[in-house]
């Protein structure tokens, strides 16, 4: 009896032995577990003295203010200091507007965004309200897209996750290189680096086109972005050439063409319905009212009504060239008004002999039409001394991003 009860008792030590053993080596496997931290993102830490608001819908400044609680003196005192800056009786609905305020809760200082690069501040200082504009500040890394054209360099963008600002700015910077809208073909690439901006730890409207890169039926165009020391901004060829030559390629940017340049006859549609002459122009096909642009900088010779051509517009670039610009809904510019490149002249319309919208766009070398898409541009004058060796360390930089 006493045999059978020692050796239950040394049965159960020695259990207890072995769960001792396997416990502490569990706990020493449990320690010797790494610890996995997965890191985030930079994180917003709003200030707890700062309202972030935007501006509703039908709101006037002095209402929103009122709506925060803002003493009806205090506003009109923050916009009289404001005026000499911007006017908040414009502030746009979706526009941010902050407020802070000091520890007795008095609001100390308003910052409204004039847009996605200027900012408007309103603060006190030693007791009287102070006003400027000063940049937005953002987060900026660069980033790189790039895409196979289909139909369109628009969709395909788009397609990309490009901007549609990047879009139109890489599309004005090649203006004088390619027609978007007559040259595209299928299969045709690009490749852009711009400046992705963040604010507040969020994705925010991306910033500049830096670089680019346009295969077009396999003829490389390229344009970087650079810098003067005046601070101005401009887009410059391989060779340090300014991209924007004499003249743009098209009068309106992203439409397409909808007839091209013939000698063949054509009928006019509409109330008309006539043979006409020989369509020795291009036609651009767009919404009315859109905004058509000169070409080139010049002095406006004709504007007004002529004929079939309705409303037009002649521009005498100099004794070789000058262009015409038909069937206007509205003409913006005199004559012998002196007009630049890119400068609005009037919006499209159907007037005249026309099937509808539309910009009749003729270019005439020596008092001869010609054919637009055609006519060869020389290059403009390249950078020179210290610029050109500025731009081509950046232009190295940038061709680097491209070449990845």
């Amino acid at each position: 009896m006493k045999k059978s009860y020692l050796g239950v008792l040394l049965i159960v030590a020695a259990a207890v032995v072995a769960y001792l053993i396997w416990s502490q080596k569990e706990a020493r496997s449990e320690q010797e577990v790494p610890v996995v931290v997965e890191e985030s993102g930079p994180v917003f830490v709003p200030d707890p003295k700062t309202k972030y608001l935007k501006i509703p819908e039908q709101a006037t400044f002095g209402e929103f203010m009122t709506e925060q609680g803002v003493d009806p003196a205090v506003t009109a005192a923050i916009y009289e200091v404001a005026l000499t800056n911007y006017d908040l009786a414009l502030v746009r609905v979706g526009r941010r507007l902050d407020l802070q305020y000091d520890d007795a809760q008095d609001l100390i200082k308003l910052s409204y965004d004039i847009d996605d690069q200027k900012q408007l501040a309103v603060y006190k200082e030693e007791g009287l309200w102070k006003a400027k504009v000063q940049a937005i500040e953002y987060k900026i890394t660069n980033k790189l897209s790039q895409g196979t054209i289909d139909s369109s360099l628009y969709e395909a963008a788009l397609a990309a996750g490009l901007d549609e600002g990047l879009v139109i700015e890489m599309a004005e910077a090649f203006g004088s290189t390619i027609d978007f809208s007559m040259d595209v073909k299928s299969g045709d690439s690009f490749k852009v680096l711009y400046e992705a901006r963040e604010r507040d730890a969020m994705p925010a409207k991306p910033g500049r086109v830096l670089a680019a890169r346009y295969i077009n039926d396999g003829q490389s165009y390229f344009i970087y972005l650079w810098t003067d020391d005046k601070g101005k901004d401009a887009y410059y060829d391989e060779q340090g050439r300014a991209a924007l030559k004499r003249f743009l390629r098209a009068p309106v940017a992203f439409r397409y063409i909808s007839s091209g340049y013939t000698n063949n006859p054509r009928y006019v549609g509409g109330q008309y319905q006539r043979f006409t002459a020989n369509h020795l122009a291009i036609d651009y096909a767009a919404a009315q009212g859109t905004p058509i642009r000169a070409v080139g900088d010049g002095r406006v010779s004709f504007a007004g009504w002529k004929n079939g051509y309705g409303n037009v517009v002649t521009i005498r670039h100099d004794s070789t060239y000058s262009t015409t610009y038909g069937h206007m809904s509205k003409i913006l510019v005199k004559n012998g008004q002196a007009v630049g490149q890119n400068q609005t002249i009037g919006l499209v319309g159907s007037t005249g002999f026309s099937t509808g919208p539309h910009v009749h766009f003729e270019m005439i070398k020596n008092g001869v039409k010609v054919n637009p898409l055609k006519e060869i541009q020389p290059p403009s004058a390249p950078l020179s001394g210290e610029d050109l060796v500025t731009f081509n360390k950046q232009r190295e930089v940038y061709q680097t991003e491209l070449d990845k």
